[in-house]
């Protein structure tokens, strides 16, 4: 239908939503944006609960292959990103080991001169991204998840650009803010996530506000019903690295 002359009774602007855009498959460049703390999750394993676990969401800034994929948004320009929720583990199979990994030197690790999340916030590793099995109406996959991590030598990470977008930095639990909420992914980091947590069931979790205060908008906020295929913007959960990577020291503080 069209609306080619309707009087609307005022001046229509532009609608200022930008469409969601998923990054290309394969290896890509990236540096830490934000870590954000999602409160104690207790996970699902083979259809029960496991003791809960502090976790935290890993969102990244993309960078490209310094080739062919620049990472940028068509509309806007800005860059994309995207994020892991990774659980505060440790051992050789935790992913948190295989995060650290790409992000500390093996040097570093060993004289412990990286003391907390603090000393990440714009890293470089490399990031393989996978598509999902489910397609779009373009052929390319619906969704676009973290295979794994890897490190970047230091002389090579020096060529890749610096932050585009500040993001939120470390973040603590005590320290969410609405900036921080709107780094989240809103199914798996909020819904899945911070809503399961046991902070949110205590009344205690900080978010609790901030969501009523979203809510206010968009009242569907954080409500999506669960389906076979994934929820439109979901990314990634906790994954199991394919194989043991450098183990990180287990005395420093996250």
């Amino acid at each position: 239908m069209s609306l080619e002359g309707f009087d609307f009774g005022a001046e229509l602007a532009e609608a200022s939503g930008v469409k969601r855009v998923n990054p290309e498959v394969g290896l890509h460049f990236a540096r830490l944006r934000s870590v954000i703390h999602l409160g104690s999750i207790a996970a699902m394993y083979r259809g029960k609960p496991k003791p809960p676990v502090n976790k935290a969401a890993f969102i990244f800034e993309l960078k490209g292959d310094l080739d062919e994929v620049d990472d940028l948004h068509p509309d806007n320009g800005e860059p994309l990103s995207i994020g892991i929720g990774v659980n505060l583990t440790k051992g050789d199979n935790a992913k948190l080991t295989e995060v650290m990994a790409a992000l500390i030197s093996k040097k570093e690790m060993e004289e412990g001169t990286v003391k907390g999340m603090d000393d990440l916030i714009g890293r470089v590793c490399q990031l393989d991204l996978k598509g999902s099995d489910a397609k779009g109406d373009d052929g390319k996959p619906k969704y676009v998840d973290i295979k794994s991590l890897s490190p970047v030598a230091k002389a090579f990470a020096a060529q890749i650009p610096e932050l585009s977008v500040s993001g939120v930095g470390h973040c603590r639990l005590s320290q969410l803010t609405m900036a921080a909420m709107d780094e989240l992914n809103v199914f798996l980091d909020v819904q899945e996530g911070i809503m399961k947590s046991e902070e949110w069931k205590a009344g205690t979790h900080p978010a609790i506000a901030l969501v009523e205060e979203i809510r206010k908008e968009r009242p569907n906020y954080a409500k999506a019903e669960k389906k076979a295929d994934k929820v439109a913007d979901e990314p990634q959960g906790e994954q199991e690295p394919s194989k043991p990577v450098e183990q990180m020291n287990t005395d420093e503080e996250f």
